[in-house]
């Protein structure tokens, strides 16, 4: 049983997607803008829903980090994952983001992930957002979240955090 935590702190969502083995069991949708609470409120769910901190993966980019180092106050440490770090194999994708998306991607067509219950936001996000081969780099970029919003009126938090919950298996 693991998780994908898309967190945010104002007008996006925090998305927790959770699945087991290869089958999507649900997501959580929470809007909290007060970290402390979030915070309090994630390790509860996280609790609640029986998942073991070494198997969720949460967005480390910007606050994400802090509420990343607050779980470990609960002395749940759990992963994060810099979307827009290096990638596992920089030659080929310019971030990890796109190196998530891309695997997904390949999972989903080798039917290696079940997901007869993925939401339809899931899989509109997952639909909507590009790809693209960098002209000047050769490697693949996945639409950034700025562009993707500003193109469909919403973030793709839900796709991102399937990704995550995602992006520990090869």
């Amino acid at each position: 049983r693991r998780a994908g935590v898309d967190l945010s702190l104002g007008g996006d969502l925090t998305v927790i997607s959770i699945w087991e083995g290869n089958y999507f069991v649900k997501e959580i949708e929470l809007r909290e803008r007060h970290e402390p609470t979030l915070t309090r409120i994630l390790y509860e769910l996280f609790k609640q829903e029986r998942l073991e901190a070494k198997n969720v993966y949460a967005d480390a980019g910007s606050f994400g980090i802090t509420i990343i180092q607050r779980l470990q106050e609960y002395k749940y440490s759990i992963n994060g994952v810099y979307n827009q770090g290096r990638a596992l194999k920089p030659k080929v994708y310019a971030n990890r983001i796109a190196e998530m998306a891309f695997n997904f991607r390949s999972m989903v067509q080798h039917r290696m992930l079940n997901l007869e219950n993925l939401s339809d936001k899931v899989k509109t996000q997952a639909a909507n957002r590009l790809y693209s081969f960098g002209d000047d780099d050769g490697k693949i970029h996945l639409e950034p979240k700025p562009e993707y919003k500003a193109r469909h009126g919403a973030s793709p938090d839900h796709f991102d955090s399937a990704l995550l919950a995602n992006s520990g298996c090869n």
